[in-house]
């Protein structure tokens, strides 16, 4: 599997940990969780002052890894479900059921966004990069990122190139 950090074992919290210490060490202003249904941190949310003061949203996208994994697992074999919702390989020797995948999920995507996190502020304090330049896709008004802004007006809002 060409995909980093997906045997990783380091839990989730220690993780985000990390990625709160990072931005710590970048001088953000402050940082905060949002949680999901079972209290799993879906977003780390940070501020920081530059020009003026920005509200930055940084999400691990599990669910893309855990579709991704099952997808993976199960290749070219058929599907079912439970009763419960959760699938399963329905003929061959697989017996993992797609809710197995689901921890190593939350640990690769978190960990790959601490990996992603890290890398843009190496290349920020080789002055590579500016803090806006990095998070600009991030930025966050309180309902939506600016990436998912532009995403929604078809990307409309970006200067047609000459």
């Amino acid at each position: 599997m060409n995909i980093k950090n997906y045997t990783s074992n380091v839990p989730v919290g220690t993780t985000i940990n990390r990625i709160q210490n990072l931005l710590i060490e970048a001088k953000v202003n402050g940082i905060s969780m949002e949680y999901g249904e079972n209290q799993e941190v879906v977003a780390i949310l940070f501020h920081v002052k530059l020009d003026r003061d920005y509200s930055i949203r940084l999400t691990a996208n599990v669910n893309a890894v855990h579709d991704t994994f099952w997808s993976l697992y199960v290749g070219k074999d058929r599907t079912g479900k439970l009763q419960n919702g959760d699938e399963y390989v329905v003929y061959g020797r697989k017996r993992l059921k797609k809710s197995s995948f689901r921890e190593q999920a939350e640990r690769t995507a978190w960990k790959l966004q601490q990996d992603w996190v890290q890398v843009q502020l190496s290349l920020l304090v080789l002055q590579k990069v500016d803090f806006l330049q990095v998070f600009m896709a991030y930025l966050w008004d309180g309902k939506q990122t600016y990436y998912q802004s532009l995403k929604q007006g078809n990307l409309l809002a970006l200067p047609a190139a000459s």
